[in-house]
């Protein structure tokens, strides 16, 4: 049975208790350095379409220029409550799942020194901000569902295994048996997590020299036949955020040019729990296995924003903004286990014959019928640089009767980088090296995007009404291995009420693309399946604001 492949976007390239050789660090950096509509409900509510605007506490971490036009003082906070739900298709199956979060995208205040408009002198004053805000959520939830006919991820831990060719006696003294914890400088600990828990056992003879290993569940099948039916499910959940400290200032000159500039202090915050099960249908070692993963990273960068704002006359404004690429110090920490449950495992011996009695009956390993072993705990730091970001807006306004805005944005996703200190061959893969890894991974799957946004307000009285839209280029080169597009659309509606002394807005935004996830690879691609999800956001935001 061929089973349809599709591009892998997942957190890791498998899920096989990676070494640090292993994970898919190059997919972490783009992770790490995409973005969401964030800021103020106003801002939000105009599709992030914010450039050629300001008077906005959004425009600390937009553009800082906007500070300038400030006339008052101001502070608002802007809760929020938001939804995310996927839709997972594997192997003819489709699940649902969701995961509700409330988060504070936005919360500031600006302390305006703007000059009265009958002060003589082209130097208008300007304005002083601090806010923090949250620039991208990793709030999500999905599971996948399938029965498969052609392979388990065992037989991913037996390839793992012939590929290190690590000899028995080797994977042995990688146990620790008062920890019950495998570990290796080479991967991990996953070859020997594997082959102390049964799932791949050494081929024809237990000689402690041997380095060749198959899968014990289908010792018996011939390479490529049709094994025994596997349940697989898994799922992924993932929580924190990239949020960042802004510190600005933006000046007025002859209220016509607007200039600003804001040093950012980012802040990443990632986890996910990662499960996995299998179930062997008519197993006859197995009835199933279970891998369990937790990883977290935390880290700090910092940027800086520079931007101008050019007030043509009351009706037509130029906007642009550059952002400096954020140098992140992140650290990383992972842990995994394995929980086996056994039908029996056959005794072997010294040449990988089943042994049996004195009465000829098979013997078998007294063991536990479940077991559970872990890999031991592992950190890692590194250093992340994410792209920069150029944008460039207009903005059009009716008199009173409000304005309609355009950005366009240009992010290189090409030029990330990644750096650590450590061992020299290591330190040299993860800055160079292959597709998973470094700089060549990252320059042979990613490219430079040109985002576009557009949004509008209508003005009555004190109401507002706006709308936005948002499009995200998919960051992906295309390839014959990527045959998904990873564009993400994002809508928005908005409303608020304007006095002299406080306002109130409101916006609800909503955003869809498509990912992938390969639970496991093998050689052969007709051998193994992907999840194609598709990802839906929806979230709502109030602002509460005054002036003083």
């Amino acid at each position: 049975m061929k089973l349809r492949i599709v591009f892998i976007l997942a957190i890791f390239a498998s899920l096989l208790l990676p070494a640090y050789a292993q994970q898919d660090y190059a997919s972490d950096a783009l992770l790490y350095s995409g973005s969401s509509l964030s800021g103020t409900a106003r801002f939000q509510g105009l599709g992030g379409a914010q450039t050629a605007l300001g008077a906005d506490l959004g425009s600390l971490s937009g553009n800082p220029a906007g500070l300038g036009m400030y006339k008052k003082s101001e502070w608002s906070v802007s809760p929020a409550l938001g939804y995310a739900g996927t839709s997972a298709a594997y192997i003819g199956n489709t699940t649902r799942e969701g995961k509700l979060a409330f988060s504070v995208p936005n919360v500031g205040v600006v302390f305006s020194s703007a000059k009265e408009e009958t002060a003589p002198g082209k130097w208008r004053g300007g304005a002083f901000g601090v806010s923090f805000s949250r620039q991208n959520s990793f709030q999500n939830r999905y599971a996948f569902d399938g029965i498969n006919n052609v392979s388990s991820i065992a037989d991913r831990f037996a390839f793992e295994a012939n590929e290190r060719g690590a000899s028995v006696n080797t994977l042995r003294n990688e146990y620790d048996f008062n920890s019950n914890t495998t570990s290796s400088p080479y991967d991990g600990g996953a070859t020997a997590l594997y082959f102390q828990t049964y799932l791949v056992n050494p081929v024809g003879t237990n000689d402690v020299n041997n380095n060749e290993y198959f899968q014990f569940e289908a010792q018996d099948e011939p390479e490529g036949s049709s094994r025994t039916s596997v349940r697989q499910q898994k799922t992924l959940t993932t929580t924190g955020s990239a949020s960042q400290w802004n510190i600005a200032y933006g000046g007025n000159y002859d209220d016509k040019l607007y200039f600003g500039a804001s040093l950012g202090i980012a802040r990443l915050n990632y986890q996910s729990i990662n499960k996995y099960d299998e179930s062997y249908v008519n197993g006859k070692v197995f009835r199933g296995l279970t891998l369990n993963q937790d990883f977290n990273i935390r880290g700090t960068g910092a940027n800086f924003t520079a931007g101008v704002i050019y007030r043509a006359n009351d009706v037509f404004r130029l906007g642009a903004s550059f952002t400096t690429p954020t140098v992140y110090g992140l650290s990383e920490t992972y842990d995994s286990s394995v929980d086996v449950d056994r039908i029996a495992i056959p005794k072997l011996d010294y040449n990988g014959n089943q042994e049996v009695d004195n009465q000829g009956r098979p013997l078998f390993v007294d063991i536990d019928p479940t077991y559970t072993v872990r890999t031991a705990p592992r950190s890692f730091n590194y250093n992340l640089t994410t792209p920069f970001k150029a944008s460039g807006g207009v903005a059009f306004f009716l008199g009173k009767g409000g304005f309609i805005s355009a950005d366009v944005e240009y992010i290189p996703y090409n030029t990330m980088k990644l750096r650590t200190d450590g061992d020299a061959s290591f330190k040299t893969d993860f800055e160079q090296g292959n597709l998973a890894l470094g700089i060549t991974g990252i320059q042979q799957q990613f490219q430079s995007v040109i985002n576009f946004k557009v949004g509008g307000e209508f003005r009555y009285n004190i109401l507002r009404l706006r709308g936005g839209f948002a499009y995200q280029a998919d960051p992906y080169k295309p390839s014959p291995a990527n045959n998904l597009d990873h564009t993400r659309l994002n809508f928005s509606l908005g409303g608020g009420v304007r006095l002299p002394n406080y306002y109130i807005d409101l916006a609800t935004t909503y955003s869809r693309y498509k990912s992938a996830n390969t639970p496991y690879t093998l050689p052969d691609n007709s051998s193994y399946a992907s999840a194609l999800i598709r990802n839906q956001f929806t979230n709502v935001v109030v602002t509460f604001g005054t002036f003083f």
